[in-house]
C-alpha cells in the first residue's frame, strides 16, 4: 500500500481498485486543492497499472472541475504510459487515437515542455503524428499562449525536422499546401515563424501561400520578398489582412513590421499602406483610449506617417481630446 493522502477519498485506500473506483479516486484528487509531485503521480499510476487504461477511459467521460491544474499529472502519464508504447503501437492509428483523443484528452491542455520534447522523439508514423496534433488542437481553447508556442517549438517543428522519418516532413500524399499545413500544424500554424514553415515546405517562399499565413508571418514574408517596394504585392498583403478581423490583423502586422527596426518603404507603397490602414483604424477612433492613440501614432504608424494627408489629420483631430492629442 502506498501513502497517498486523500482524506475525502478514504474509501478507496485498497491496493486493488477497479477501473470505476480508480476513476472516482482520480476525479476526487484532481478536484481537490492538494498538489502532488510527478514522482507521487508516477507511483500512483504504476501501483494501479492494471486498472489504469479502463480508469482513464471512464475519467475522459466524467465532468470534473480542475480547481488547480497540475501539469505533473500529464508528465507522469507520459513516463508511465507513452514512454512504454511499443514501436507497433506508435504507428497504430486506432491505438494512438484511443490514447490521445480519449485517455489523455482531459490532461492535454496541461502540456509541458518536457512532455512535448519527449513526444518529438517518438517514432510516430505521419498518420499517427497527425492524430496527436489533432488531439492537441482540440484543447487549444484551454491552453495558455506560451503552451501553444511550445507545441510548435518543442514538438511539431522538431518532429517534422527529423531526418529519420519514413516520410520526411510528412509531405507525401498531401493534396495542397493548405492540406499539409492543416494536417501537420493543426491549430498551431500561427505560432511558427515563416522561416520554420519555409524550412519544412518550400511553397511558403512565395506569395502563393499568403492566404495561409498569420499577420506576423505576412510581415516576415513582406520583408523577405521585397513587398515594401511593390504596390501590386502590397495590395495582396492588405487583401489578406482585411480577411477576418482587419483591425487586429493590421495591428499585429505593423507591430511585427516595426519590430525589425527601421524599414524602408517606397513612397508609392507607403501611400497605399497609409491609406488602407487609415480606412481600417479610423472607424475605431471613437473607441480609442489614450494608450491606443499612443500605440498607433507613436508606434505602429511611424513608418507610414510621412504619407498622412490633411484629410486624415482632420478626421483624426475631430475624434480626439486634448489629452489624447498630446500623446500623439
Amino acid at each position: 500500500m502506498i501513502s497517498f493522502s486523500l482524506p475525502a477519498c478514504s474509501s478507496f485506500k485498497a491496493v486493488t481498485l477497479s477501473s470505476n473506483e480508480l476513476a472516482a479516486l482520480l476525479a476526487c484528487k484532481l478536484s481537490g486543492s492538494v498538489i502532488y509531485s510527478k514522482d507521487i503521480w508516477k507511483l500512483f499510476f504504476q501501483t494501479f497499472a492494471v486498472s489504469l487504461d479502463g480508469a482513464l477511459d471512464i475519467f475522459s467521460g466524467m465532468k470534473v472541475t480542475l480547481t488547480r491544474p497540475d501539469p505533473d499529472v500529464l508528465d507522469a502519464l507520459g513516463e508511465v504510459k507513452v514512454n512504454n508504447f511499443s514501436a507497433t503501437q506508435l504507428t497504430d492509428a486506432a491505438f494512438i487515437t484511443t490514447s490521445f483523443q480519449i485517455r489523455l484528452r482531459p490532461f492535454l491542455s496541461l502540456v509541458s515542455t518536457d512532455f512535448l520534447f519527449s513526444l518529438s522523439s517518438k517514432n510516430f508514423s505521419c498518420q499517427t503524428y497527425e492524430i496527436v496534433v489533432d488531439a492537441l488542437s482540440r484543447q487549444t481553447s484551454l491552453m495558455e499562449e506560451v503552451q501553444k508556442e511550445a507545441i510548435v517549438n518543442n514538438f511539431i517543428y522538431p518532429f517534422l525536422s527529423r531526418n529519420d522519418l519514413s516520410d520526411p516532413k510528412c509531405a507525401t500524399n498531401m493534396t495542397s499546401i493548405s492540406n499539409w499545413l492543416e494536417k501537420n500544424f493543426g491549430n498551431f500554424s500561427a505560432y511558427a515563424t515563416l522561416t520554420e514553415l519555409q524550412n519544412l515546405n518550400g511553397n511558403f517562399s512565395s506569395f502563393g501561400s499568403l492566404d495561409l499565413l498569420s499577420p506576423t508571418q505576412v510581415a516576415e514574408l513582406t520583408l523577405s520578398f521585397g513587398a515594401l517596394n511593390s504596390t501590386s504585392q502590397m495590395i495582396r498583403v492588405f487583401n489578406r489582412l482585411e480577411t477576418g478581423d482587419a483591425f487586429t490583423n493590421v495591428d499585429v502586422f505593423l507591430t511585427a513590421l516595426t519590430s525589425q527596426g527601421t524599414v524602408n518603404i517606397t513612397p508609392s507603397v507607403r501611400d497605399f499602406m497609409m491609406n488602407q490602414t487609415f480606412k481600417i483604424i479610423s472607424v475605431q477612433f471613437p473607441e480609442f483610449e489614450t494608450s491606443t492613440w499612443s500605440s498607433w501614432f507613436t508606434g505602429n504608424l511611424i513608418p507610414l506617417l510621412p504619407s498622412i494627408t490633411s484629410e486624415m489629420l482632420t478626421i483624426t483631430i475631430s475624434n480626439i481630446s486634448c489629452t489624447n492629442y498630446e500623446v500623439m
